[in-house]
């Protein structure tokens, strides 16, 4: 039986098989290139700029919120910045997001505390 995480591992299986076959050395240029200079922050549900791959890191969360509680989030400011010399951040979100809705209704919502 085919389960959804079996689908979406194989379509990743045929879809390095066609990088690598259309271009054998993607995945170590990839490994040794330079790092991006830019780190992309958006909400989790914003869809990816065009910058093609390996332009920009990107680190996403609900509503694109930054708080001091969130440690994943500070750990890859602080390695893009201090050990990959990134030059810029961009935070960007979208118009109707449905976390700043949350945050903003004045109710709880998981671990979204408003209010």
């Amino acid at each position: 039986m085919t389960t959804p995480i079996n689908r979406l591992l194989e379509n990743n299986r045929r879809w390095a098989t066609a990088r690598t076959g259309r271009d054998t050395g993607y995945f170590p240029r990839r490994a040794s290139g330079p790092p991006p200079k830019y780190l992309f922050m958006g909400c989790s549900d914003l869809a990816v700029p065009a910058a093609g791959h390996g332009k920009y890191w990107r680190t996403t969360n609900v509503a694109n919120l930054v708080m001091n509680s969130d440690t994943s989030l500070l750990d890859v400011r602080q390695y893009v910045v201090q050990d990959c010399g990134i030059q810029d951040i961009v935070a960007c979100d979208h118009y109707g997001c449905g976390g700043v809705a949350g945050v903003t209704s004045n109710q709880q919502h998981g671990c979204l505390i408003t209010g």
